[in-house]
């Protein structure tokens, strides 16, 4: 192979790696997948309480008008397969979260290490508040699921 054929290959194929890396990080950053209206991100970015003051999405049950009697059967039906649901989740988390932390880990350290000393300084410095805002967030879902469960 021609020394110009090959600098090009290994050229293409850090950027393939590079931005998969990339895309890693990205679907780490962000473990619900979900896609936020852009309401809600606009409300939750201009007020401290966003998830207070964010309304909740009416249940698809509910928009079928169930009866007096369908309601209280929804909701022993909610009720047990939360708890099953719960312990599914806590099942799931305790097999999966540390495989998936540390591969979070290896990718963050992969990607410093492309940086110079500054910009891994830098980087470090953002995953750091990253880290902490989210680990803020999750301690307040576990006190809200706590305070209703």
């Amino acid at each position: 192979m021609e020394n110009g054929s090959r600098t090009r290959l290994v050229t293409v194929m850090i950027i393939a790696v590079i931005f998969s890396t990339g895309l890693v990080v990205g679907l780490a950053a962000d473990s619900s997948l979900q896609a936020t209206p852009i309401d809600d991100v606009v409300a939750e970015s201009t007020d401290e309480n966003a998830e207070e003051a964010r309304p909740r999405r009416t249940p698809m049950y509910e928009r079928v008008g169930p009866t007096a009697e369908q309601s209280v059967v929804i909701s022993e039906v909610l009720k047990a397969n939360g708890q099953r649901m719960k312990a599914l989740h806590e099942e799931f988390d305790s097999a999966y979260q540390p495989r998936y932390r540390a591969l979070i880990q290896e990718t963050r350290r992969s990607i410093l290490g492309v940086f110079t000393l500054e910009q891994a300084v830098e980087y470090q410095e953002l995953l750091d508040a990253f880290d902490q805002r989210r680990a803020e967030r999750e301690q307040a879902q576990r006190e809200k699921k706590d305070d209703q469960g």
